[in-house]
């Protein structure tokens, strides 16, 4: 008898001493699963404030603010901009600024540029690299209102107010510019939307020059004169296309000065002169054009129209091919001047 009742005191004994275990080992799989929750919660709090924070930094979620870049190191998504601009629309309004990035006028300065964000901010900055000036604006009345907040570069001071008072810029929907119908006038200075050019047969002006536009793409048939207007009485301009491609494979070379447009050149024809001219036994207009310097730099330029042919597209390997041909016979381009 004593010893069933031992038997059974220590079988309670163990079923007790089992469920304590038991209990202890689900306290901690409770406290485990718990501690897991905080941490999976603590992980979707960041992940929502990092998505929050993006929503205003990066271009994915938003490229109109002011404040997104496509990445933390990008310096050029902030001008980058589909251009939805309306030239028929005529009245400036804060969308019309949004629809479009603002260009310098080439001949001022190639490379500055503007662009508005629907935070009533706008930058300005250059095509190479990063933003030199932030300021914010207001459209009132069909005129634009800016106030500059900072500013990184002194090149860009001359071209947009530094001082903390607001300025003004005018909007002109019938702009004389020879690319261009519209223009914002900012401290004197010209501002060109994207997707407002001027189409073929319309008039404007150059230096004060009347013009008909043409926009075409053309080569030379011979070695052309650049000149800085309509006529053989301006002044001859070096071509920097013929000096910089030449220097580049022939660094030796000697090229005369001023350099002409070397022959099967091509360049885009922006407009000519209203009349014709007669030189010799041609008599053909002026035309006013735009070419590169072979690298990143544009330039514009007068030439008479007696030496000038189509681009066609196919050809245009031959072009290049004849061009450098041409090139080295002209100035006696030997395999000793190349790097």
């Amino acid at each position: 008898m004593k010893i069933k009742l031992f038997i059974i005191i220590s079988l309670i004994l163990c079923f007790s001493s089992c469920n304590k275990k038991n209990n202890s080992l689900v306290e901690k799989t409770n406290e485990v699963k718990t501690e897991i929750k905080q941490v999976e919660a603590k992980k979707t709090q960041k992940n929502n404030t990092e998505k929050n924070k993006n929503a205003d930094s990066f271009q994915s979620f938003d490229n109109m603010r002011s404040d997104y870049k496509e990445s933390d190191s990008d310096g050029y998504s902030w001008r980058y901009r589909t251009c939805t601009y309306n030239k028929n629309d005529t009245v400036l309004s804060k969308e019309k600024l949004l629809s479009t990035l603002w260009s310098m006028d080439d001949e001022v300065n190639q490379y500055y540029v503007l662009c508005f964000y629907t935070d009533g901010v706008f930058k300005a900055g250059t095509y190479q690299g990063g933003v030199n000036y932030t300021g914010t604006y207001e459209v009132r009345d069909g005129k634009l209102f800016m106030k500059l907040l900072k500013h990184n570069d002194i090149g860009i001071d001359q071209y947009l107010n530094t001082s903390d008072e607001e300025y003004s810029g005018e909007f002109h929907p019938y702009s004389d510019n020879v690319l261009y119908s519209h223009e914002l006038v900012i401290n004197g200075y010209h501002f060109f939307p994207g997707n407002c050019y001027k189409e073929n047969g319309e008039t404007a002006s150059i230096h004060n020059i009347p013009v008909v536009v043409e926009i075409k793409k053309a080569i030379v048939t011979d070695n052309v004169k650049l000149r800085s207007g309509p006529g053989t009485n301006y002044e001859q301009l070096n071509c920097h296309y013929t000096i910089n491609m030449i220097s580049e494979g022939f660094p030796n070379a000697k090229i005369e000065k001023p350099a002409p447009l070397l022959k099967y050149s091509d360049f885009s024809i922006i407009a000519h002169t209203v009349k014709k001219e007669k030189i010799g036994n041609d008599e053909d207009y002026w035309y006013y054009i735009l070419y590169s310097d072979g690298f990143e730099s544009v330039y514009y330029a007068w030439i008479y129209g007696a030496w000038i042919a189509d681009f066609e597209e196919i050809l245009r390997n031959e072009y290049m091919e004849k061009w450098w041909d041409h090139a080295k016979e002209k100035y006696n381009l030997k395999q000793d001047d190349e790097r």
